[in-house]
């Protein structure tokens, strides 16, 4: 139950987090016309417009997943369990790579993830899953 919850509150924060980076468009425009001065400034407002649109759909997408998952790990599925520990994995090299340029949020919410994908592998958790396997081959 512990790595269930702990999925879930990193599905929120990556959501949160995406949520958050919506309060970055006048940031975001900025870096625009720095790296491109010759782009008129509605050019600048449409991109960092979609751009933050990309951003939020994502989060909401990767926030989604995780919490199917979850409640799929929960139910008992150990291939949802495979799939938590390999996004958990995917979040430590992310958290260790040389271009990490995550936010405080998101460093949180892969540790949550990570800390979360390691419940999952605990004898308790392994019972609990052959448990269930058990009880549907009946």
């Amino acid at each position: 139950m512990a790595s269930f919850w702990g999925w879930l509150l990193a599905a929120a924060l990556m959501l949160v987090g995406g949520l958050m980076f919506l309060g970055q468009k006048q940031t975001l425009v900025d870096s625009l016309r720095q790296s491109n001065p010759n782009v008129t400034e509605s050019e600048l407002q449409q991109a960092a417009n979609i751009s933050l649109g990309v951003v939020v759909v994502i989060a909401v997408i990767i926030a989604a997943l995780y919490a199917f998952f979850a409640f799929k790990l929960r139910a008992g599925r150990n291939w949802a369990r495979i799939v938590l520990a390999v996004i958990a994995v995917l979040m430590l090299l992310d958290l260790f790579s040389q271009g990490h340029s995550g936010t405080v949020l998101s460093d949180i919410g892969g540790i949550v993830a990570i800390i979360s994908g390691v419940l999952s592998y605990l004898p308790q958790s392994s019972g609990y899953i052959a448990a269930v396997k058990q009880s549907r081959n009946r």
